[in-house]
């Protein structure tokens, strides 16, 4: 049931590339250190149950707390009526077993429960913490075909029990091109611990 919980909670090219090129900059320049103030056109969300916060485009809709699922600390989507139709959800569970083995299990889960050839399959290190990430195609519950974005991210003891974070963008297939690099701006930014309440 652990397993199955973590697993079912995940029109132009040249816009696209223009939108990527400029969140590109924009996290070049806190990796190379700069004190960056927020970008503008976006807003940084914080969740209220949990140590963590990303910076989203303002006009982005966002949710807190979710009456349904315990474990999801934040709720993203974008407008009605916008080209990129995208939910993104970050989830919080305790972090149970080996990391190998989680790792293992999901790949696993996506490659053949979910019957889904694997776009991206990558191990990576994000601020410190250790992650795994995962991008593929599925038919959603409506039978719709959507690009999957699968987030997996082992955060410090700071954060409390809960150290096994999970974020999860979902997108119709034709929106994959642009999807990806949104994404991954949206991961890259992520803050956790006494980090949250900072501005970058």
């Amino acid at each position: 049931m652990y397993w199955n919980s973590l697993s079912a909670s995940i029109t132009g090219l040249s816009r696209a590339t223009s939108s990527a090129f400029i969140v590109s900059l924009f996290f070049f320049s806190l990796l190379c250190g700069t004190q960056a103030q927020e970008l503008e056109g976006h807003k940084r969300v914080r969740a209220s149950q949990y140590p963590v916060s990303v910076l989203v485009p303002s006009a982005w809709e966002s949710f807190t707390e979710s009456e349904t699922d315990p474990n999801e600390v934040l709720f993203l989507q974008t407008p009605k009526g916008e080209e990129l139709d995208a939910t993104v959800t970050l989830s919080a569970y305790p972090l149970r077993g080996n990391w190998e083995d989680l790792v293992t299990r999901q790949t696993y889960h996506v490659v053949v429960f979910e019957g889904a050839p694997l776009i991206v399959d990558e191990e990576l290190t994000l601020r410190g913490a250790r992650g795994h990430k995962w991008v593929y195609k599925a038919k959603g519950p409506d039978g719709r075909q959507n690009l999957y974005y699968r987030l997996y991210l082992v955060l410090p003891e700071s954060v409390g029990a809960n150290r096994l974070l999970v974020m999860q963008g979902v997108v119709p297939d034709k929106s994959g091109v642009q999807a990806v690099p949104t994404f991954n701006a949206l991961a890259r930014s992520l803050n956790w611990g006494l980090q949250a309440d900072s501005t970058l």
